[in-house]
């Protein structure tokens, strides 16, 4: 008798399991994170992350980030950053805005803030920490003839003083990948 109550019991919710279809699963997804966004978006609304129609505020960004009270330096990566990221979430072909079944009008803040906030704004951070080992005391804005020229690390000291370029590019991997003399190590 206990197994025929036992095979009753799996077969009644096997056949629930099997008839429950990817689109009825991505509808229960769907309403289960619903409310969860709409409370972020809302929240994101608020802090002036997002405009009315739910687009990224470009412009709020970059002002809360200009009065930080960091160096103008780091404020000005972390405002390209916002630009770059801007770029390319602007890039997002419309064919791949169709595939994301939650909501489409939330494609475009997802790429944007899944590109700055890991990526530019941790850049700008490690380029902050490398001007500063490399070049202490320098005006980093107007190279003169001990730096070398501008580009994308802006400038890098070069005196009999400081490390040769073989010891800053073992420095500079060290902390990025966490080497046995990282200062990445002392912060954690």
């Amino acid at each position: 008798i206990r197994n025929t109550e036992y095979d009753r019991y799996i077969k009644k919710y096997a056949m629930m399991k099997r008839d429950l279809d990817i689109k009825g699963q991505l509808e229960t997804l769907t309403s289960r994170l619903s409310g969860r966004i709409r409370n972020v978006t809302c929240v994101m609304q608020e802090l002036g992350y997002l405009d009315e129609n739910l687009e990224p505020n470009f412009e709020k960004i970059a002002e809360r980030i200009n009065r930080l009270p960091i160096g103008e330096e780091l404020k000005k990566d972390m405002v390209d950053g916002v630009q770059f990221c801007k770029q390319f979430a602007q890039c997002v072909p419309e064919t791949r805005k169709d595939k994301f079944q939650l909501s489409r009008e939330l494609v475009k803040p997802m790429f944007f803030f899944r590109c700055y906030r890991p990526h530019k704004k941790l850049e700008a951070c490690i380029m902050k920490d490398v001007r500063e080992r490399y070049t202490p005391g320098d005006d980093m804005s107007t190279p003169d003839e001990d730096n070398i020229g501008g580009g994308e690390l802006r400038s890098l000291s070069w005196s009999r003083s400081k490390p040769d370029y073989d010891d800053m590019a073992t420095a500079v991997y060290e902390f990025l990948y966490g080497g046995e003399n990282s200062d990445l190590e002392n912060i954690m």
